[in-house]
């Protein structure tokens, strides 16, 4: 269990998320309240180094993606990506990423996305239909969320009629758009987790400046 002075909890008036310094965080994930865990963490200077000459450089992959054991990513990781300064780091981070995942909820694979964009991939809010998906961005604008308290999910989908979500009443006031920063790690409860039918976690890809690029993970049951 984690230490909860190490912990921010963010569940006043059911905004549904909590926050800590301590990857403890996650297994708050458990609590039927909650629909977001975050890990908030700070990149050591190598992965942050690695990241960089990835997306400075002219694209060498737009997603990697594969489905395995957690025992293999860091060999798969290995042959994938670009011999540069600091890549052990990243594949060190990832793997240890890909173990918490894998203990967490005791799955024998898993599946891992690595894409570079240089666009929003899901740039409206909306829900996962899945159990749950742990993600992190190493570089470029991070995961844009809302609080439980603060969506009108009945503007999610087909009930937004088409409109931008600043246009559709999902929320009242963009000052409610929550931001993770690069780092970050948060596991987003969907759908399909028994019981949170009609509270999986909205989120969206953030909006992408002219130029800018985003390095992000992701991982999924399978």
């Amino acid at each position: 269990m984690p230490d909860n002075s190490a912990l921010k909890l963010l569940t006043i008036e059911d905004s549904g998320s909590v926050t800590g310094t301590d990857p403890g965080v996650f297994s708050s994930i458990y609590n039927a309240d909650i629909n977001m865990a975050i890990w908030q963490r700070t990149l050591n200077l190598p992965t942050q180094a690695y990241v960089a000459s990835l997306i400075k450089s002219p694209p060498v992959f737009q997603t990697l993606q594969a489905v395995m054991q957690e025992g293999e990513i860091a060999s798969w990781l290995s042959t994938h990506l670009p011999n540069r300064r600091g890549k052990p780091a990243l594949i060190a981070d990832i793997s240890r990423l890909c173990e918490m995942f894998s203990v967490l909820f005791d799955l024998e694979r898993i599946g891992l996305r690595m894409a570079l964009l240089n666009q929003a991939m899901c740039p409206r809010f909306h829900v996962d239909h899945i159990p749950c998906r742990m993600v992190t961005t190493y570089g470029g604008p991070a995961t844009e969320w809302l609080e439980n308290n603060r969506v009108d999910r009945s503007r999610l989908g087909k009930g937004g009629k088409g409109k931008p979500d600043d246009q559709s009443d999902i929320f009242s006031s963009p000052r409610q758009i929550r931001q993770l920063t690069v780092g970050d790690v948060v596991l987003l409860k969907g759908e399909s987790w028994h019981g949170n039918e009609g509270r999986g976690a909205v989120h969206r890809s953030p909006p992408m400046p002219s130029g800018a690029a985003r390095l992000m993970l992701s991982l999924d049951f399978e």
